[in-house]
């Protein structure tokens, strides 16, 4: 990592686009864990923060983090306007699916040895995300499970592989991830 000066971070920065444009999206979604989770503002932070980590994962050169975006930029959008279930499952959990498969087939695993870990929890968080408020157990163990592997993905591949960007996603998905621990901790 850069010295942490002034000039030694924004050096760092320069060389890594990918965590410097992240950053503001990282910091949003960290806000907005702070808000209900229905609440109009947490709304509008988690989709103002979507294009910044969209782009970010995209100029890292980062597949899965940036499909994975793509679901959930879907999701934010659809937080806005009161869909069905088979709507949600549809535009959500389905496209999951799907890219989990293609990754499978395309032999990503040549490029990327653990994005089936991150592949999976994206799978349970368009879970969570689809089945909304239907069955508030399984949504809150999606919503633990779901980043905790993504963010689980993301260290692993920053200590093993050196890549800058996925910090910044450990960062976001252990954030994701904290309050519906505790609400899952407190259901058990």
């Amino acid at each position: 990592m850069a010295e942490l000066t002034a000039n030694g971070i924004r050096q760092y920065l320069q060389t890594n686009k990918g965590v410097a444009i992240g950053i503001p999206g990282v910091v949003l979604v960290v806000i907005g864990t702070f808000y209900d989770p229905g609440s109009l503002i947490r709304k509008i932070l988690f989709l103002v923060s979507a294009p910044f980590l969209t782009v970010s994962a995209y100029v890292a050169g980062q597949k899965m983090l940036f499909l994975l975006q793509l679901v959930v930029t879907l999701s934010a959008v659809l937080a806005f306007f009161p869909v069905g279930l088979s709507i949600r499952v549809g535009t959500l959990l389905v496209p999951a699916v799907l890219i989990f498969i293609y990754l499978a087939v395309d032999g990503y695993i040549e490029e990327d040895p653990y994005w089936p870990i991150a592949g999976i929890g994206l799978i349970l968080l368009a879970t969570a995300f689809a089945l909304g408020g239907l069955s508030p157990f399984y949504v809150t163990l999606f919503l633990t499970l779901g980043p905790g592997l993504i963010a689980t993905y993301s260290l692993i591949e920053y200590i093993t592989l050196d890549i800058p960007v996925q910090f910044i996603w450990f960062v976001l998905n252990v954030a994701i991830a904290a309050g519906p621990t505790v609400q899952l901790i407190g259901m058990l």
